[in-house]
């Protein structure tokens, strides 16, 4: 390149910053917002096939599972230019996933990446059983209430976790900043883990638990039977054990011989047992 086409690739660079300046300052970002932001809407899928398993990987909403006078699952969302989804049910599965990679290159993203106000509801038949499920979202809460599912596994990065009058085989909670509830489930295997919240679990059936936290507190009332009808472990570092609000010792192991147990590990948190 001599130097008189360098001159001019400098003088041209020097208008495109030069005329992005103005399109910033003059209010163009919030004209592109507007453009590529418009108002959501609210789209409804009701599966035609029969759904024996439900999987659902999203990013920023909050997620409510509630049984309902469905014939099969429905699903009611929100969609916008910068939130789109796919859906899909192939051998009864019901798949629900975002689908933004064809606007990454946009860069209206930024603009929502923030907003975690979207609630997608999913309706299963009351009357049916889930094999399983798999709730995933990244920044949101998830509230699930009322249903039977074989397996149950739900995980957030960002929320809140509230599990209510589920009966399953196995239920796998996790989240990293927020608590996790857990509310007349019956459960042959509970695992529920979280770094920054509390653990809260409140008449439950059970043969086994694992509860994990690192800075929270765990606590379970109205466990049915009494302390001696379970195997309990429980290791803190800065926490202590509390069997009907008597404090038992900071590290504790009742032995291996029951065949239903509590397992608990914090490093920061208490564990508090309550039982009827």
């Amino acid at each position: 390149m001599n130097k008189g086409m360098k001159i001019t690739a400098i003088i041209a660079a020097s208008l495109i910053i030069t005329g992005t300046a103005i399109f910033v300052v003059s209010g163009g970002i919030g004209n592109f917002k507007e453009l590529f932001n418009e108002e959501p809407i609210q789209r409804i899928y009701n599966a035609k096939a029969t759904v024996s398993e439900i999987t659902v990987d999203v990013v920023n909403a909050k997620i409510v599972v509630i049984p309902s006078n469905v014939d099969k699952v429905k699903i009611t969302y929100d969609e916008s230019y910068d939130k789109q989804y796919q859906l899909s049910v192939d051998d009864n599965v019901l798949k629900m996933d975002e689908d933004n990679s064809k606007y990454f290159f946009d860069f209206h993203w930024l603009f929502n990446i923030f907003n975690f106000d979207e609630t997608l509801t999913i309706e299963v038949p009351k009357d049916g059983k889930l094999s399983a499920g798999s709730i995933v979202t990244v920044n949101g809460t998830v509230n699930i209430k009322g249903f039977d599912v074989k397996t149950l596994n739900v995980r957030t990065v960002n929320g809140k976790i509230t599990v209510e009058k589920i009966k399953t085989s196995d239920l796998n909670l996790n989240t990293v900043n927020g608590g996790i509830d857990f509310t007349e489930v019956n459960a042959s295997a509970i695992k529920a883990e979280t770094v920054n919240g509390s653990i809260l679990g409140a008449n439950p059936i059970f043969k086994s638990v694992n509860l994990k936290t690192v800075n929270g507190s765990m606590s379970m009332t109205e466990v049915d039977g009494v302390p001696s009808d379970y195997n309990i472990k429980f290791n803190s570092v800065n926490g202590r054990l509390f069997v009907n609000d008597t404090d038992t010792a900071k590290d504790y192991n009742s032995g291996n011989s029951k065949d239903k147990s509590i397992i608990a590990e914090s490093v920061n948190g208490r564990l508090t047992l309550n039982f009827k």
